[in-house]
């Protein structure tokens, strides 16, 4: 491809470097300073797309670029709310030109009832001022978080929709014996099982013996040999909402959302209709999971999200009772422990949709607003299992997606490409993130823009900044998230410089699409399966060799996108007729056109994900297994049958090359299938990079990290 306006080139940095240099603060730190090497615009061969270029269009827009892509701030509102006080503060917002909309949350201090009438008032008030300023306002739909509560008041109208979960206690007995145990008042399920081993129940006499509980015993005549009785009850979730001091929600429960909707959503739309689609844009659902087995924390450790419905829903989606299998969520029973933890947390990931997120997504799309869900912990796969079933899952349901990067800056962090792939997977082109909460009162504009550049190169391309505070002299507002990038921090002044270096980088990298060539398939069934309750080990060790490859690979300029198996399975089609065969997404843009799958520890694989990637294989196309070899696949029917029984072992000839975790081999065999975009020479792994294409251009958004 040939360049064929180098002022274009040249007038375009010197724009990104006048605003680089103008965010350096006095106080410089170089363990910060992200470098912007070069933004360059490689225009297209024939002079008409140039002329076009230079017409006006993105480059002109370059210059001085819409406000739509600056960023949205959280404004927690906080101390004593007036009207003076929200105009004031937000004609000082819109005349900063900072950000382009503000995120309307209740913190700590707050001196008004939320959701009072006071309240929806001082909100109304908002819209009506940002209305007349031109800016955007979005909803977050709880005091602090996570979302789901409505600061109490969901439990103060119905009590009974409080966050619950089930724990197991284990009775082991040896020889004949007759049993009468105390068991507690909320059990629901008691199972017995023979000890095959110390560490493992046979999987073969696990048996249903809930029908031998006499109101607060279990009695029950033990058979000659050893014996394991697992006792599960129902038991409420110690975790509380940031400052609240009181129980979290059932998000499993259907009724939660709907009493959720009806005391947050309606109220604002019942009070002010006339902003939605308009002033309001969007709402955010923030932090919604599973409070439960929170080992660091000490929070009902060794259990598992529990609701009333658990075990009807249960058979109406997976046709067979939960209730006989439980152990093998916290202990392995043998050849069908694979499959019970595989459909369980399936199941749990599809009732949390079902029961929560769809309700609201439905909700914000009858009223014209965007639902943005901010998951909770979704940095790792195992995290992710346990508070919200799977990350791709609950994404499936949010208008704008989203993740966080808050508390440290911890560079090995997948999340920012989390977000990208989950996006791309949808066939959405903006990728949102939350930062610099809790970052500390030395944020340096310097590191914030390192940050930034991680953050873009990694594809993210469109901020949501934490924070603004509303007020800091009342004595009664908590830090839990420092700093207040507003009047209150002396880097306020330089603020303008940052967010207009954001403002055009969103809108270069959002105006276009990162070209891909490579997809890593994420081994969420290979956590799944090795997740027990009792030890997470296993999962632990996935997560940190997946984590450890992504970085392995940043580092050396390979750029990929995640994709979860039922991405693979449902939103791909095989392209083989082209000189290089490759899967494309099936709502997403041309340019996702992968033509080398990686299958990290995919011990464990869907057998309609095998069969994408066999396929794909035999057509011609590229595939390296790298860690853990594919030993097992799960079927349609929920069972699992191992991949080398079913006579398919010869993985090479099914599923391609296959390397022992050794990533300089991994990383020549890609160099060899895939031809690289960039050449760092000499190598450095510092050097991280995205390529983005538009209509008739070429984007290189470089960046040392």
């Amino acid at each position: 491809m040939q360049v064929q306006s180098i002022s274009g080139i040249i007038n375009m940095k010197f724009y990104l470097d006048r605003i680089e240099m103008g965010i350096q603060s006095p106080r410089k730190n170089s363990n910060y300073i992200g470098l912007l090497f070069l933004l360059i615009w490689l225009l297209s061969f024939s002079e008409s797309a140039s002329a076009s270029v230079t017409a006006g269009s993105l480059y002109n827009h370059f210059q001085n670029p819409p406000a739509k892509f600056l960023p949205v701030v959280y404004w927690f509102w906080n101390g004593e709310i007036s009207q003076q006080g929200i105009r004031e503060q937000l004609e000082l917002i819109k005349h900063s030109g900072t950000v382009r909309g503000v995120v309307i949350m209740a913190w700590e201090g707050l001196r008004l009832d939320y959701l009072s009438e006071d309240w929806f008032q001082k909100v109304s008030y908002a819209c009506s001022v940002a209305k007349q300023l031109g800016l955007k306002v979005w909803l977050y739909d709880e005091i602090r978080w996570p979302s789901g509560y409505a600061g109490g008041k969901v439990l103060e109208m119905k009590p009974e929709l409080y966050a619950r979960c089930l724990a197991r206690e284990e009775h082991r007995r040896s020889g004949s014996d007759s049993l009468s145990l105390s068991i507690p008042p909320t059990t629901v399920a008691v199972v017995v099982a023979k000890i095959a081993d110390q560490d493992r129940l046979d999987g073969s006499s696990l048996t249903d013996m809930t029908s031998h509980c006499q109101q607060d015993k279990f009695v029950w005549y033990a058979p000659e040999g050893n014996w394991s009785v697992n006792i599960f009850y129902q038991d409420s979730c110690q975790f509380q909402p940031t400052f609240l001091g009181e129980k979290y929600v059932d998000l499993l429960n259907p009724e939660l959302a709907r009493t959720f909707i009806n005391i947050t959503h309606e109220q604002y739309f019942q009070r002010m209709p006339e902003f939605f689609g308009n002033v309001i844009e969007a709402i955010i659902t923030d932090e919604p999971g599973f409070y439960c087995n929170l080992k660091l924390f000490n929070l009902n450790p060794e259990t598992i999200p529990y609701t009333p419905l658990l075990f009807s829903k249960y058979i109406e989606k997976n046709g067979y009772d939960l209730k006989p299998f439980l152990p093998a969520l916290w202990c392995d029973i043998g050849e069908k422990t694979i499959a019970i933890r595989t459909d369980f947390y399936e199941f749990i990931a599809w009732l949390f949709q079902q029961s929560y997120l769809k309700p609201l997504q439905d909700w914000c799309g009858q009223h014209n607003i965007a639902l943005n869900i901010q998951p909770a912990h979704e940095e790792t796969m195992k995290h992710s299992t346990i508070m919200q079933g799977d990350y791709f899952k609950v994404m499936a349901y949010s208008d704008l997606y989203g993740g966080d990067e808050v508390y440290n800056w911890d560079k090995s962090a997948i999340t920012p490409l989390l977000i990208t792939s989950a996006a791309h997977a949808a066939g959405k082109r903006d990728a949102y993130c939350e930062t610099f909460a809790a970052y500390g009162w030395d944020l340096s504009l310097e590191k914030m823009k390192a940050i930034t550049d991680w953050l873009f190169v990694r594809g993210v391309n469109q901020l949501q900044l934490s924070a603004f505070y509303y007020a800091m002299n009342d004595g009664s507002w908590r830090m839990e998230v420092p700093p207040s990038l507003f009047i209150q921090n002396t880097l306020w002044q330089y603020l303008p410089k940052f967010t207009d270096y954001i403002r055009r980088l969103s809108l270069v990298l959002s105006s276009s699409q990162p070209i891909t060539k490579i997809a890593i398939i994420r081994p969420n069934n290979t956590v799944r399966a090795r997740l027990s309750l009792l030890d997470e080990t296993l999962a632990d060790e996935i997560d940190q060799r997946f984590i450890q490859l992504s970085n392995e690979l940043f580092n050396r300029q390979v750029y990929f996108l995640y994709l979860d198996e039922e991405t693979l399975i449902q939103q791909t089609a095989l392209h083989s007729a082209s000189d290089v065969p490759y899967l494309q997404l099936v709502d997403g843009d041309e340019q996702h056109r992968f033509e080398l799958l990686i299958l990290p520890d995919a011990e464990v694989l869907h057998e309609s994900s095998y069969e994408r990637i066999r396929q794909f294989f035999q057509n011609g196309g590229a595939v390296l297994a790298f860690g853990e070899r594919l030993n097992y696949l799960k079927t349609d029917k929920g069972m699992v049958q191992q991949f080398y029984a079913s006579g398919l072992a010869a993985e090479k000839k099914y599923y391609g090359d296959w390397i022992y975790n050794d990533v300089d081999s991994l990383a020549a065999l890609i160099h060899q299938r895939i031809v690289p975009d960039v050449i760092v020479s000499p190598s450095s792994p510092q050097i991280h990079y995205i390529h983005t294409t538009g209509v008739n251009e070429d984007f290189f958004f470089v960046a040392k990290i």
